[in-house]
């Protein structure tokens, strides 16, 4: 009988042990699958999606100090190409940032200041109006860029469940997963598709997007609608509504675009400001930014260099510091990293 119970028991144990490498052989099988998928993810999804200048912008975002941002610029490409945070920095010691994507539209806008708001606390927001005048729907690289690289949590499962986005039930946990959006890429890999980067290396000087280039402006129009529409209406209602819920002022302002800009449009939307109290900064009427149309644009008019974006950007940092009386952080320790940032954006500037 003793001997029954010696075997009982080491049954038990030799089982539990049987147990314990089946446990450990499933947990390692799932950490190793999700280190394959991690890897093919970060290979196959375009590098547009990761290392591009106009998209780890928003990565990068989340890389800031939480509540250590004071201005945030929200709006389309003519933000990241037109205002440069760090000038803003060197020149008066206020934080800022262009929390922007390419071709963004009115609605997608308002889920960045949402997701701002989740991580930050500015004292202003700066949105751009030149997005008020089109309500077709954002192309899908468009979207990929910006939706790729938001972190997954509320407000990406609102977007992908806002019928504006018109996002198909298909399609929304490739906007979690992007892999399953780009599988197929596989037979056009290049090279470059295998060297891994950690976003955190790559320098974005706080959204602005560097360059020299320049193409001069002489005449020709876009064709975007002249009057605030309906739906762009109703998110701008959101806009207003979520800035006063965080006690953050919204400033409107027109990044200089002779391409885009109207006396129509500046008319509807000083209209619109006057109506909401809201303070509008429209830079191409009377030039205020003294933009010269021959040397300060990289692309005939649509979007800023960087010597077009110096002009704005030191309009715009002296209407925060003198009208909204941000804070100058430069002796504050807790900002020591923004020295940092200081002497790489220099360097980017000298090496272009």
């Amino acid at each position: 009988r003793d001997q029954f119970k010696f075997c009982r028991h080491c049954g038990s144990f030799l089982l539990l042990r049987m147990n314990l490498k089946l446990i450990f052989k499933i947990i390692s099988f799932i950490l190793i699958g999700i280190i394959i998928f991690i890897l093919l993810s970060a290979i196959i999804v375009p590098h547009w999606t990761r290392n591009d200048g106009t998209t780890v912008v928003i990565k990068s975002f989340y890389n800031e100090p939480k509540d250590t941002i004071d201005a945030v610029f929200i709006g389309n490409s003519s933000v990241y190409k037109g205002i440069s945070p760090m000038e803003i920095w060197k020149k008066y010691g206020i934080t800022s940032y262009d929390f922007a994507s390419p071709d963004q539209k009115i609605w997608l806008s308002y889920y960045f200041i949402k997701e701002c708001f989740n991580y930050q606390k500015p004292k202003v927001i700066v949105l751009s109006v030149d997005e008020f005048f089109s309500e077709e729907n954002i192309s899908e690289q468009s979207l990929r860029k910006a939706l790729d690289s938001m972190r997954y949590n509320g407000v990406k499962r609102e977007i992908l469940n806002d019928k504006t986005f018109n996002i198909s039930s298909s399609e929304k946990l490739s906007y979690i997963f992007p892999i399953l959006r780009y599988h197929s890429r596989w037979d056009k890999l290049e090279f470059d598709d295998f060297i891994l980067e950690d976003d955190k290396d790559i320098t974005v000087h706080k959204g602005y997007v560097i360059t020299k280039k320049k193409k001069s402006y002489s005449t020709g129009k876009g064709s975007d609608s002249e009057s605030i529409g309906i739906k762009v209406t109703n998110y701008l209602d959101k806009i207003i509504d979520i800035c006063k819920e965080n006690n953050t002022e919204l400033v409107l302002t027109y990044i200089p675009s002779p391409v885009t800009w109207s006396e129509e449009k500046y008319t509807e939307i000083q209209n619109f400001a006057k109506s909401h109290n809201l303070k509008y900064i429209d830079l191409n009427k009377n030039n205020l930014a003294d933009i010269n149309w021959k040397d300060d644009t990289e692309d005939g008019g649509w979007h800023l260099n960087l010597y077009g974006a110096m002009k704005v950007t030191d309009y715009i940092g002296r209407v925060l510091k003198d009208e909204y009386n941000l804070p100058n952080h430069k002796k504050d320790e807790e900002y020591d990293g923004w020295y940092e940032e200081e002497k790489r954006y220099d360097i980017a500037l000298r090496e272009l």
